[in-house]
């Protein structure tokens, strides 16, 4: 779409299933989708051909996103691991396997070098981007997370869990909470 406008510009078509999460790579010139189709697909920004498709996940995949520099893609789906991808071949590089539910987001830090995952076992687990070794886990909340993400300087780890369709306002659910991305120690809730 156009921003301004509101005009469409460009459709992408070609996932089978449902399309979970979409964004736009550092540069701008190319799309990323993640789909239930278990596939996560690199599309080509202006012209909307599918550049390079992902497969790999067992799962639908919820959440996939470009690496600061673009040269990387990062999966997660209900598989309960997330892939690292060369973004230029498609080559998977790394799977992080550690959760014992669904990933439902992934993100890079600000530099690349870690990795963030939150699940459906109401953990988010901070990994070495390079060697998929843990690095902190997040671990507290009393319901399933939707998404985590670092803050700008990757000094901070923000977690959001699920707000239940129930929910009357009287029970303990923790909806957001802020963390020392290295030493895990909850700074504050929401």
């Amino acid at each position: 779409f156009d921003a301004s406008t509101g005009e469409v510009l460009k459709s992408f078509t070609g996932h089978q299933d449902f399309v979970n999460s979409v964004v736009f790579s550092p540069v701008g010139d190319y799309v990323l989708s993640a789909s239930d189709d278990e596939t996560a697909m690199m599309w080509d920004a202006s012209s909307g051909e599918v550049l390079i498709v992902f497969r790999g996940h067992g799962r639908f995949v919820d959440s996939a996103v470009f690496s600061p520099e673009g040269e990387r893609v990062l999966t997660a789906a209900w598989d309960m691991t997330a892939k690292v991808w060369n973004a230029s071949t498609g080559e998977a590089l790394h799977e992080f396997a550690g959760h014992t539910d669904h990933i439902s987001s992934v993100v890079f830090s600000p530099t690349g070098e870690r990795v963030l995952t939150a699940s459906w076992d109401h953990t988010a687990i901070m990994w070495d981007a390079s060697t998929g070794e843990v690095l902190q886990r997040f671990t507290g909340h009393s319901t399933i997370l939707t998404w985590a993400v670092f803050s700008p300087t990757g000094d901070y780890v923000l977690t959001t869990a699920y707000f239940p369709p129930n929910y009357s306002g009287t029970s303990d659910f923790d909806l957001g909470t802020l963390w020392n991305a290295s030493s895990g120690e909850v700074l504050s809730t929401f």
